[in-house]
């Protein structure tokens, strides 16, 4: 897998100016570049900053001011701020720090779509009468788990079966 996401995408822009000739009568005016944020741009109406919101409003590039802006040339001065735009709509391996995606953040994609089934059953293996076989995979995963019983010979299943060992003494 070599992406996360979509694949990302960089635009560099120089600054820029936009300059264009008030009428008194015209209220829209298209910018060079799609801006969309009015506080991406500074706005000089002869040569008095605009206040964003108040004075103007921008959508997909255009500038539409609350009022006509008066007669006159290159008398509307719109400076773009941003320099730089970075969209990342794709998040690469090599911006995924080492140890920065945990097992709680995949959940139950890991388990459920990419480690297939070993067949193993959860449960507990071995105890009094049993003992647990454990077969482990090159992976690392456990590949086969079962139970043995253990198999007391009958001549030692009583206590009185138990070798006896004759201490003698005094001799």
């Amino acid at each position: 897998m070599s992406y996360i996401g979509n694949y990302p995408e960089i635009q560099q822009y120089t600054l820029a100016v936009d300059k264009f000739n008030g009428d008194s009568a015209c209220t829209e005016f298209t910018l060079s570049r799609p801006i969309t944020d009015p506080i991406a741009v500074e706005v000089l109406v002869n040569n008095v900053q605009q206040t964003p919101d108040e004075a103007y409003t921008l959508s997909a590039g255009v500038i539409t001011f609350t009022e006509a802006p008066s007669t006159g040339s290159n008398n509307i001065v719109i400076i773009h701020r941003s320099t730089t735009v970075f969209t990342k709509v794709q998040v690469g391996t090599n911006d995924v720090q080492d140890g920065a995606i945990t097992f709680s953040k995949l959940g139950n994609d890991v388990t459920s779509n990419l480690l297939a089934n070993t067949g193993v059953t959860s449960g507990t293996y071995g105890g009094e009468s049993a003992v647990s076989v454990i077969t482990v995979g090159d992976d690392g995963r456990i590949t086969s788990a079962s139970n043995v019983a253990i198999s007391i010979p009958t001549q030692y299943e009583t206590a009185n079966a138990m070798p006896t060992m004759l201490m003698l003494s005094g001799m």
